[in-house]
């Protein structure tokens, strides 16, 4: 069990630091049976993802915020039982985002599924989106259940795609409830 929880500020400084690929990341945790972060933490400054979390066997994210040039909480199979409660905050990119396998510089994802999962809260500043669900067909989007999502997004509130990279979205279940953020033109 890892635990990463309470007040404080992780400053990434992106502006300052010629990275690249993974090196983008904040924060990057894989192959962890219980994973809970959060408490108040903000991530500021990141160039890519505040948070990238893969192969979780059970994930509590409870109070994030986040001032970044990317997504805040970016997530990768395998993920079972997930609760995730108040995000927030100003993100380049999406603030959640679910991608089963990823653009090649930032996949650490392994074959599997996302399983019961459970959102709520997402407050956006600022967002693309609040909530991004994607894919390749090494896995599925099974029990998914999202409720309140708040702010502003500079483009859709809730993204389920697939582009030139990621073909292939499966969804067994999934509800979405209670949206009251103003989407982008």
């Amino acid at each position: 069990e890892i635990t990463i929880w309470g007040e404080g500020t992780l400053d990434f400084n992106g502006a300052n630091q010629t990275t690249s690929g993974l090196t983008h990341m904040c924060s990057i945790l894989k192959g962890i049976n219980v994973l809970r972060i959060g408490g108040g933490i903000k991530v500021v400054g990141a160039k890519k993802y505040a948070w990238l979390v893969a192969k979780i066997n059970h994930l509590v994210a409870d109070g994030l915020t986040f001032d970044t040039g990317s997504d805040g909480l970016h997530c990768q199979p395998p993920i079972a039982d997930a609760y995730i409660r108040n995000l927030r905050g100003k993100t380049g990119d999406d603030m959640l985002a679910f991608t089963i396998g990823d653009y090649a510089n930032y996949d650490i994802s392994e074959p599997g599924n996302f399983s019961n999962v459970d959102i709520a809260g997402l407050y956006c500043d600022s967002a693309l989106c609040a909530l991004k669900i994607t894919g390749i067909s090494t896995g599925v989007f099974d029990r998914f259940r999202v409720s309140g999502i708040y702010g502003t997004t500079t483009g859709a509130v809730v993204r389920i795609w697939g582009d030139m990279n990621l073909l292939y979205t499966k969804i067994n279940e999934m509800t979405i409830e209670d949206v009251h953020a103003v989407p982008g033109s």
